[in-house]
């Protein structure tokens, strides 16, 4: 079961950079979101100088026409916003961007409740090794992307490498930036290739940001979702060395976009006018980069592959304890995740992962807790899984019950709050989705997320707070929808938020987990019962 889609407002590959404790991730990022001023300077007056001085309309080679083909209506976000589907590949009527739309549509028709998913268990087929650099588990998804390629005259990804693990590679990417720090990334066989990092601007300050280049004539699973799109701004912007690049400032989000003879190159800056970007500040941006050296592509001479390890056998396990162990060990080791899929880290510390086993549905029985966090974030897992005691020696003996992103909250009643990947609303509080434990399965009871009068003033934004809600003046509203509906909530003041908890949880109380590092060590005095 996933419920990403409820409040992931953004495709992020932000990789974390040291060990991970999550009050001190979330006070990061809201000191980054309250008066963090920008130190930049007005860089560059070019020759469209009287053409970014006003807004170009939206579809003029911009974001519109970046929406996926069938896809151009999107989801809700926490704030009640559409958000609308993006390709990273190519515009809309490019054999790229029509096959990742049909992608999409099928993966999402095709699984829908990830029951599938969740059947698969912790099991990689060796018939689906080819697919690692897709999201595909089934002979059924593998046919189908086989198909949609096909039909629109595209190759398929064939191996994906760490540019962390392989630094010498970034010399086949291009001689194209030295403004600033990469942050990890990967290289694919055709020459793609995507990494995090951080620019440095002439008038001081840093401006973080994610880079793709996706190669023409090949599917790329790469999307970004986007909300309101006519809050952005766009127009055209030439840079030093000539190249005529596609600039787009939003409030919380920026990008550069350039459609270059056999790649399609966008940055998507983790920072908006709201947060003090400039129309100058964004082009300064885009001048540190020689996009005349990102084409033609070249294929790189990629290392040999790394033999991979087969999947460890069902387990013959008699305890919990000893099947959860082959399931760390399968991560461990093999690089496997419980799902089946094959871990996309790029942190070399695995024993940053944390792991627990404990009875958190208080229901005699022991849970794993599996939290698989040394990855870009839109790879990072959280995984609770249960054990069959029933198991006779066939088949799996543990199963999926929930995979989410890997911020959980336990309550001694069996309900699980999990802290949203981003917060993508207008208040301190992160967004959240409680789930309660039926006795057969976890069920989504509502998305929550907050709006601070502070935090809409500091953006500019303090006549949108709706001060009628908010009764008792403690300067934050509150935004309850209930699981499987699509209204925007109304907002609620703090008193009536308190209510409809208590209502929800009544005095349950958050459990402390003992978690350990997934080191060898910890897994095996857990498997004898420390």
């Amino acid at each position: 079961m996933r419920n990403k889609e409820l409040y992931q407002a953004t495709f992020s590959q932000v990789r974390p950079s040291s060990d991970i404790r999550w009050e001190d991730l979330m006070a990061k990022k809201r000191k980054r979101r309250r008066r963090r001023p920008l130190l930049l300077a007005a860089a560059v007056v070019g020759v469209l100088a009287a053409l970014t001085c006003a807004a170009v309309a939206v579809n003029f080679m911009g974001l519109g026409d970046l929406l996926l083909p069938g896809r151009q209506s999107g989801q809700s976000s926490p704030g009640g916003q559409e958000e609308r589907v993006l390709s990273l590949s190519g515009y809309m009527d490019t054999p790229e961007s029509q096959a990742l739309a049909e992608w999409e549509t099928f993966r999402s028709d095709y699984d829908p409740t990830g029951s599938i998913l969740a059947a698969v268990g912790n099991t990689l087929d060796e018939d689906l090794l080819p697919y690692t650099c897709y999201t595909v588990y089934t002979d059924e998804m593998a046919h189908a992307l086989e198909d949609i390629a096909q039909a629109h005259g595209l190759t398929l990804h064939e191996r994906r490498v760490s540019l962390d693990e392989y630094p010498e590679l970034w010399d086949s990417c291009g001689d194209f930036w030295d403004g600033g720090q990469r942050l990890g990334g990967y290289l694919y066989e055709d020459g793609g290739f995507a990494f995090d990092g951080e620019a440095r601007l002439p008038g001081g300050g840093t401006l973080s940001f994610q880079f793709r280049r996706s190669v023409k004539g090949t599917l790329n699973e790469a999307t970004l979702f986007l909300r309101d799109l006519s809050q952005f701004r766009e127009w055209v912007h030439p840079t030093p060395e000539g190249a005529a690049v596609t600039l787009a400032l939003g409030p919380d989000r920026a990008l550069v976009l350039a459609d270059l003879e056999d790649c399609f190159v966008t940055l998507t800056v983790l920072e908006g006018s709201a947060g003090g970007l400039t129309q100058a500040d964004l082009e300064a941006f885009a001048d540190n980069f020689r996009f005349s050296t990102l084409s033609p592509v070249t294929a790189p001479e990629l290392p040999a592959p790394t033999p991979v390890l087969s999947p460890a056998p069902s387990p013959t396990a008699k305890t919990a304890r000893e099947a959860y162990a082959a399931v760390l060990r399968d991560l461990l080791y093999r690089n496997l995740l419980p799902d089946g899929a094959v871990a996309d880290g790029f942190l070399e510390d695995i024993s940053l992962n944390q792991f627990s086993v404990f009875d958190v549905d208080a229901d005699g029985s022991e849970e794993l807790i599996l939290l698989y966090t040394t990855a870009y974030s839109a790879s990072m897992q959280g995984s609770l899984l249960s054990f069959d005691p029933r198991h006779t020696g066939s088949g799996n003996p543990v199963s999926i019950r929930l995979l989410e992103f890997p911020s959980f909250t336990f309550y001694d009643n069996a309900a699980l709050r999990v802290s949203a990947s981003h917060n993508q609303s207008w208040g301190e509080m992160w967004p959240y989705t409680l789930y309660r434990w039926t006795g057969q399965a976890y069920e989504a009871v509502a998305l929550v997320w907050s709006d601070d009068r502070a935090v809409m003033e500091d953006a500019g934004l303090g006549e949108n707070y709706p001060a009628q809600a908010d009764t008792s003046g403690s300067g934050t509203v509150y935004y309850v929808r209930p699981a499987g509906e699509q209204e925007e909530p109304r907002p609620m003041d703090v008193t009536e938020y308190r209510a409809w908890w208590d209502g929800v949880m009544g005095p349950a109380q958050a459990l402390d987990l003992p978690y350990q590092s997934l080191t060898e060590e910890n897994i095996a005095a857990m498997e004898r019962g420390g």
